[in-house]
Formats: C-alpha cells, structure tokens, sequence
C-alpha cells in the first residue's frame, strides 16, 4: 500500500495518453469532415455558379426574344400602314381608316400617324395630309395637324425619316400628344407603289409604343439568382434599371464614365453591335454575371446581371449549417471518444502506478492485469518479468560501482604516483648563472604515456629529458616509469646524451612483448657554460628563444624512437645557451592538440604563444593558457609535455670556467 507520504504518480493531462488519443481522434475527424465539407463546397459553389450563369444566359435571351417579338410585331403593322398609305393615296377618309384598323389589329401599338407631304410644294398653305390616332382607355383621341400645335415638316423625327429613308425607333418621350405617358415610335418612310429603292419618300408613318408594356415584359422575370434587368434605348439610354435615379436621366456611356467602369465590356459590345458576356466587380466589392442581347433588330438592347453573392448566399447559408451541425458532431464524439478513452488507458495507467513503485525501489508491489489476455496482459507479464531482472541488475550495478569507484581511486593514486615521480622546477646555481628549469604535464586521461625529468649528473652538469610513450592510459603510464628509470640510470653511468640513448634503447627492446615504444629529447648542459649537448631519439626538435634571433627550430638530426630495437648510434647536436636564451622542449600532443572544430594547434601558433623575455615558469604557463585558450570545451587528443630552461645571469656577475 502507499504511504501518505508517497502520493500516486499523476501525468499532466496534456501529457497523458488519454489527451492525445482524444485529441487526435477529434483532430482526425475534424480534419476529414473539413477536407469533405470543403471539397463538397467548392464543388457545389462551382456547379452553383455555373447553373447561375447558364440560368443568366437563358433568362436574358428569353427576354430579349419577348421584347423582340413586341417590337417585331409592332414593325410588321407599321410597314404594312406604310404600304397602305402609299397605296390608297391622299384620301382622309381612307387613311382614317388605315390608322384605325392598325390600332385594332396589333394591341400593342398605343397610337398611330400618318404624314403626306403636299402635293403642290409651291402652295405654302398646303400642309399635305397629317392625321394622329391614339388610345385613351377604351376610346381614341384624333388629331389633325392643327391640332397637334407645331409644323410636322421642322421637327428632327420628320426630317429623319425623310433624309434617311430607313426606319427608326424613336428614344422614349411624353408630351401633350401622348396624353402624358411615355412612348417610343417606329418611324418609316411611305413610297408610291412601284418606286425603286432610294425614290423620294411621299411622306412617312410612325406607330406608337407605351415604354410601360416593355417594362412590364422585363418585370415578368422570375427572381432567380437576384437577377437585375436594364432595357437601354437605341442610344443607350437607362429605360429600365434597378436604380430609378438613372431612368431616362443617364446613358450607359455616362455611368461607365462617371460611376461604373466595370461597365466598360457593355458599352464596347453595343458599339461593335455585339452582345456581351462578362465578370466584373462593382465598386460596392460586390462581383456579377452580366450577359446583354439585342432586341431583334430595333437598336434596343437588353442586359441581365446577377450578383455572385446573392448566387452563393444560399450555400453559405447552407455551409453555416453544415458547419455548426459539424462542431456539435464533433462535440458528441469528443464525449463518446472520452469516455472510450478512459476505459481504454485506466489499465495502462494502473501500470504507470506500478512503474513509479518500481522506481521507488518497491519491488514487492502487486501487479495488477498479470491475468488478462491482451495487450495490456501481455505488457503487465513482461514488467513482472522485468521487475526480476531490473532487481538482479541493480545488485549487479551496485558490484560494478564500487569496483569501478575502487579503480577510480586506484586510477587516482597511480596518476598523484605518477606525478610524484617527475620533479619540479627549479633554479641551478653556480658562481656566475642561473638555471631556471619548468616542466608541466597534462595527461589526456587519468594516467599518461609523456614524461621529463631532470637532475645534476655532477657539480654544474643538468640532464634533462622529455618524452613520449606510442600509447595512452595504463599501459602508456607503465611503460613511462620504465622508460624514465632506464633513462635516469643510464645517465648516470654515461655523460653524453647519445650514449644515454644508446644504453636506454638496449634495455628498453629488451622483453617489449608489447611492442611499445617511446620518443625521447635527451640533452645535457653546463650550467656555468651554456654549453649543451642534444640528442633525440624519434622526439621534435626543441626550440631556442633568444630576444634578439625570436623563436627557432633547432637543427637537430633524429634517430629511432627508443624500444624497437637496440641502436648503437645517435646523432649529436653540440650548441651553448646565452645569457637571456631558453631551450624549449614539448610533445606532440601541443602542436596536434584539437579545437571544438577538429583544427590542429600547430607549430606556427606555439611560436607565436612563445616570448623570449619570460622566465622559464612563465614560459610554460603561457603556452598552457594559450592552448586551452584554443582547445575549449574540446575533448584532450594527447598528453601535453612542456619543458623550458633558461640561462640567466644578473650583470656584474663573472662567468665561470
């Protein structure tokens, strides 16, 4: 059982299984039924306005048909007057009765006239024969040319008519004659029978129709869409327009250039003569489908617009719907998944509970679902499983820290040994110089294969040597504490570097199963003199630092790295150390040590670290600092071994012999 002190594990909820897995159920559905309900959307919005479109198209050459037939119609009466009238000649009593059976045989005609010019052109009292005939409700009104009020022969429609000799529609007007109520004429020329075409017309014939019955064929539209119908006259004149302020006040060329240049497609089209068909953006932001068809071969025009927002606002009305029906879906499944869910993950949880008492050390807990034949059995068995060998391994964990901290501690012990075998600086003293000696060593790891060391074979005599073992860690360190025993002994028993070297290579190959080898720069100097002897076997040349010449690779020839095989010759370098000079020598790890980028220290930057006015301890801890200066956050490639000697001697002071 848990103590009190010891609550049970809680999971954040947004980090539980439970979360996620409703989470993603939900996001998952959402996102389907938004893919599906996006692509049902553009799919029905384009089907939508492709059906608006057609359903335009069809509404605007249905309507354009029916005002064409009025019109037409209107324009087979007028040329039959016409013919009449040139047929039966100048006799009031027949043209009287032409105009009255134009009136009764077409409906549509609102009044008709007849025009003859005068037979004898030089009578200015002859004004010829003028007769108006016009519906007033269930009667007709006649009008002869006196009463009319104005001579017919000045007025722009009869000299049209008579300089043209074609046939026009007139644009809409109202005035005395028409009883008030707008009207537009079908003006023609009336010819004597059997006059060839382009004879002098004998006057003219115009029939009349009420604007009111064109716009009432308009308004017999059906509301589809939202549609907007415009009749323009001949001369593109708004006669019917969704707004009334531009009725008969403003032309489509005036709107376009004022108010509406998204008309522009409209005015091109009636121009050219054709029709139009187009979409375009009102200044509102509103977009529409206009289409405009000509009415027959009247100089009308008829234009059908329908809004593209009105078309889809059905469907996104629709969409809104569908869209909130979609979240209370999603609303219900969200319950429905929870609830799922939290059957679903209680055992694993109950499992989570588990693993937090095997984290506690708590071994012995009872395991729940070990019995249950699925997933979740087959996990409960496996932790039971687990808690066996999770036990035994920490039992064999504890074994392996405590050896491993023992040879932690041993590790330590041999490097404090290893350490404690190399000396310290120090300064050797004659009568007149001064020998500083520094060294310092970093292994690469707790133990390292580099070395130096150095004493006074004899009264004024210091050997120094620096080295390099092939390997790394124990095996390196062990073959250094040999390799500095033979070098020790052998200097003692031999006074020239190479001779050392000679010695040290026979019992070093002597036994080295291992095949392990070591670099070495073994030199000896007078301390009184400067004068020094150098010999190497395999190790980098050592430096020279003199405040006038800088920094310089001695010229020192090389033999084989000691431990390989017995040699009996090694090149020796003969020089003497000024006042003021350094001798420097170091390893390879210096010059081959890496930064975080895998860049070499290289040579040319340990000359530059490298100052000839310092003392030899300052030497070293310059090119220490400068080095992890460059290496950084760097793992150690190898083992780093400096040693410096410099000769001083303060002014006044003889130098020995």
């Amino acid at each position: 059982m848990d103590s009190p002190s010891q609550p049970k594990p809680q999971v954040r909820w947004r980090h539980s299984l439970r979360t996620r897995m409703l989470v993603g159920a939900v996001l998952s559905l959402a996102a389907l039924l938004g893919l599906l309900g996006t692509l049902f959307y553009l799919g029905a919005r384009a089907e939508l306005v492709t059906a608006a479109r057609k359903e335009v198209d069809g509404l605007t050459q249905q309507s354009a048909r029916s005002l064409a037939a009025t019109l037409d119609s209107v324009q087979v009466s007028g040329r039959t007057l016409a013919a009449s009238a040139g047929a039966v000649g100048a006799q009031p009593f027949n043209l009287r009765a032409l105009l009255e059976a134009t009136l009764t045989g077409d409906g549509d005609i609102a009044g008709a006239m007849i025009v003859l010019a005068p037979r004898n052109a030089k009578q200015a009292n002859d004004p010829g024969f003028v007769w108006y005939i016009r519906r007033a409700g269930d009667k007709l009104v006649e009008q002869s040319a006196q009463d009319l009020g104005y001579d017919y022969r000045v007025m722009p429609w009869y000299q049209r008519t008579m300089s043209t000799r074609q046939a026009w529609w007139s644009e809409p007007y109202a005035n005395s004659a028409t009883g008030g109520e707008l009207f537009t004429t079908y003006n023609l020329p009336v010819m004597r029978p059997g006059d060839p075409p382009g004879a002098e017309p004998i006057g003219m014939v115009s029939v009349d129709v009420p604007v009111r019955r064109l716009r009432d064929i308009v308004r017999e539209l059906p509301d589809t869409f939202g549609v907007q119908a415009t009749l323009l006259s001949p001369e593109g004149l708004f006669v019917l327009n969704p707004d009334p302020a531009l009725n008969l006040r403003r032309t489509l060329a005036q709107q376009v250039q004022h108010a509406r240049p998204d008309l522009a497609p409209l005015v091109q089209a009636m121009a050219a003569g054709e029709t139009a068909a187009f979409e375009h953006r009102a200044p509102d932001g509103q977009v529409y489908f206009t289409r405009s068809a000509a009415v027959g071969k009247s100089g009308w025009t008829f234009v059908l617009s329908a809004s593209r927002g009105y078309v889809l606002a059905g469907l996104n009305r629709l969409a809104l719907w569908v869209a909130l029906g979609a979240v209370t879906g999603l609303v219900l499944w969200w319950v429905l998944m929870r609830r799922f869910a939290s059957r679903l993950t209680r055992p694993i949880e109950d499992l989570t509970e588990a693993a937090a008492h095997f984290r506690r050390g708590d071994f012995d807990f009872t395991l729940p679902h070990v019995q249950r034949h699925d997933e979740v059995g087959v996990m409960a068995r496996s932790f039971d499983i687990a808690r066996g060998s999770i036990r035994q391994q920490m039992e064999e964990i504890g074994q392996m820290t405590a050896a491993r901290e023992r040879m932690q501690s041993e590790l330590q012990i041999a490097r404090d040994i290893q350490l404690a075998m190399l000396p310290s600086g120090r300064t050797f003293d004659t009568a007149g110089s001064h020998l500083e000696t520094c060294a310092r060593l970093e292994p690469a790891k707790m133990v390292g294969g580099d070395f130096y060391h150095f004493f006074e074979t004899a009264p004024g005599q210091l050997w120094f040597v620096i080295g390099d073992v092939s390997d790394k860690g124990v095996p390196a360190a062990l073959f250094m504490a040999r390799a500095v025993s033979v070098l020790e002994v052998a200097a003692r028993r031999h006074t020239r570097p190479d001779g050392i070297l000679i010695a040290a290579s026979r019992r070093l190959a002597e036994n080295n199963d291992t095949c392990m080898f070591a670099t070495v720069l073994c030199g000896l100097i007078n301390v009184d003199s400067g004068d020094f002897w150098l010999s190497s076997a395999g190790h980098e040349a050592p430096l020279l630092l003199d405040a006038r010449t800088g920094v310089q690779t001695l010229p020192l020839e090389s033999g084989p790295p000691l431990g390989i095989d017995e040699q009996t010759h090694y090149p020796l370098l003969r020089g003497r150390l000024e006042p003021g000079q350094t001798l420097f020598g170091y390893t390879d790890g210096v010059t081959d040590a890496l930064d975080e980028h895998a860049h070499a220290y290289g040579l040319a930057r340990l000359h530059a670290a490298l100052r000839p006015g310092r003392t030899a301890a300052e030497q070293c801890a310059a090119v220490v600092a400068d080095l992890h200066r460059f290496t950084g956050q760097a793992e150690p490639f190898d083992d780093i071994t400096l040693l410096a000697i410099r000769l001083r001697r303060e002014p006044g002071e003889a130098r020995g012999t």
